[in-house]
């Protein structure tokens, strides 16, 4: 088994730029594709209609202080169909 790196970004963001990107995201997820650009790289990203969500919460204590971290992975297997459970509270 192997995996290939096709993008990744690191970035800092207000907290309306996050959800103004993550709004974006999600209306493309709604239609089924989805492309992420970086630099000159570019990736057409269709989930399936199931895709598996995990979801973490970390607190890290540093010398700096304390950080949060949200870790949110969306994996999917193509042609994947049915529905999920994870609801917003």
């Amino acid at each position: 088994m192997s995996e290939t790196r096709l993008i990744k970004t690191s970035e800092k963001m207000s907290r309306d730029e996050l959800a103004d990107l993550l709004e974006q995201m999600a209306g493309r997820i709604r239609t089924g594709q989805l492309t992420l650009k970086s630099g000159t790289d570019e990736v057409l990203v269709e989930p399936a209609e199931l895709v598996e969500v995990d979801v973490e919460v970390s607190k890290k204590d540093k010398r700096r202080g304390t950080t949060m971290e949200l870790e949110i992975e969306i994996e999917w297997s193509p042609g994947d169909t049915g529905s999920g459970g994870l609801t917003l509270g």
